[in-house]
């Protein structure tokens, strides 16, 4: 059984990047999509409004200022999650994160405790721009591992 093995430094930025990415964070993005709109015209029809161009122009602002308003909570909170998230991950910075690939068995372990993670239906990767991020488990609680692009020192 041959085994890879990749070990880096967990950083602040990645926590907030795996965060971000999750599916259940993706899944609440494109229900904003639908929902927001949904809301402002049957509020615009609760309330009496007729014309239609009344109506247009209040789903236009309703929308800038709802998803100004969502955004904004959302970074916010990201920020603070993944910094805390990463706190809790590594209490100390100097020392690396190992993950091992057990090429003959189709299974990663990762972490203090040899997490060990399979290579199934329910592994899902994401790519980003300094990150690959393999979440796994159920989507409303799906684990996740981090493995950067390039070299870290």
């Amino acid at each position: 059984m041959e085994k890879i093995e990749l070990s880096y430094r967990f950083k602040p930025r990645d926590g907030k990047e795996g965060l971000r990415n999750l599916p259940r964070a993706r899944l609440t993005e494109k229900l904003m999509y639908i929902i927001m709109p949904l809301v402002v015209v049957f509020t615009s029809i609760y309330s009496g409004m007729s014309d239609p161009i009344g109506i247009i122009l209040l789903l236009i602002f309703g929308s800038v200022i709802f998803f100004g308003i969502f955004y904004g909570i959302i970074f916010i909170g990201l920020s603070a999650m993944g910094h805390i998230f990463y706190k809790k991950t590594f209490p100390d910075p100097s020392k690396k994160l190992r993950v091992t690939y057990h090429v003959g068995d189709d299974y990663f372990t990762a972490g203090k405790e040899n997490l060990p993670i399979p290579i199934d239906h329910n592994l899902k990767l994401v790519s980003t721009k300094r990150n690959h991020l393999l979440y796994f488990g159920k989507m409303m609680k799906a684990k996740i591992l981090i493995i950067p692009k390039e070299k870290r020192r």
